[in-house]
């Protein structure tokens, strides 16, 4: 008898490349209404293909444990919506040498206010209101943890390696078709 796909199989896939267009939405505005050009398409597409793969990984690796699954959906929520609110406030990327470099100062009695203002209010009050829904929601229905075939998660998996790989290796992005 064939498993029947539910959409909570697929929850942590379908949230994050929500909340990921809601981020380029953000960045979309706050540079104003500009036409989107190939480029841009080709790297809102990477973008998806690379949180999905990071999604069906996370599946993969959390097949066995809900506890583990769990953690490890929330460390990609917390990071993901503290990068995203960061790269909305400080108008620049993360650079992870430099946040690597400085993780030890991170606890100092200065250190949160450059944090509160380099990520904002939102994402502070977001994070733990995603965090204590998102456990709710795992513990009444089950939304990370469903047992998938493995030989699914796998061949999704692959694929979206495959076109990620493609987008990455291939030079499309260098190119752009601009109307004269």
């Amino acid at each position: 008898m064939k498993k029947r796909v539910t959409l909570f199989q697929y929850f942590n896939n379908i949230f994050f490349s929500f909340l990921l267009l809601f981020f380029i939405l953000i960045y979309h505005l706050r540079k104003g209404i500009a036409p989107f050009e190939l480029s841009d398409f080709l790297y809102v597409f990477s973008s998806l293909v690379s949180i999905n793969l990071l999604c069906f990984s996370i599946n993969f690796i959390g097949q066995k444990s809900r506890f583990l699954t769990l953690i490890l959906n929330l460390i990609l929520l917390i990071f993901y919506v503290l990068a995203g609110f960061y790269h909305h406030f400080a108008k620049i990327s993360i650079d992870f040498s430099v946040l690597k470099d400085n993780a030890g100062l991170a606890f100092s009695p200065g250190s949160f206010d450059v944090i509160f203002n380099s990520v904002g209010l939102v994402s502070f009050i977001l994070v733990p209101v995603l965090t204590i829904s998102f456990i709710i929601l795992e513990l009444k229905f089950k939304i990370f943890y469903r047992k998938m075939d493995s030989l699914t998660v796998k061949v999704k998996s692959f694929i979206f390696l495959l076109i990620y790989l493609g987008l990455i290796f291939s030079s499309l992005a260098g190119y752009d078709i601009r109307e004269s």
